[in-house]
């Protein structure tokens, strides 16, 4: 079965995604533990066009942005993703890269 692959844009925000101590000193307990889960979902869906657009994934093209999407982590964070295999047909995303860890509100 195929699956989303993830990369990372660089190695802080890697960091931030695969390592608990130093995203719960970032983040906070429950901020991070919801991003881990968010990240295990992602990797279980087949494609991009499988995240739900609905809560609690809330995927959606990020206006004025050429190419960014969002998938909220709770009601202030979202992750900011790109796909790395666009091809204008988000069913056939499989890759996509984690651009940032966001507070939508800061």
């Amino acid at each position: 079965m195929i699956t989303i692959d993830i990369e990372y844009k660089n190695k802080k925000i890697e960091k931030l995604c695969t390592d608990a101590k130093y995203a719960i000193k970032q983040l906070g307990s429950q901020v991070s533990k919801k991003l881990f889960q968010r990240i295990r979902e992602l990797q279980a869906f087949e494609c991009l066009g499988d995240v739900p657009s609905n809560l609690p994934y809330r995927r959606e093209k990020l206006k004025g942005k050429v190419n960014l999407w969002s998938i909220r982590i709770d009601d202030a964070y979202r992750l900011i993703i790109s796909p790395i295999d666009f091809n204008n047909d988000i069913r056939k995303i499989t890759i996509i890269r984690i651009e940032e860890v966001s507070n939508h509100y800061e």
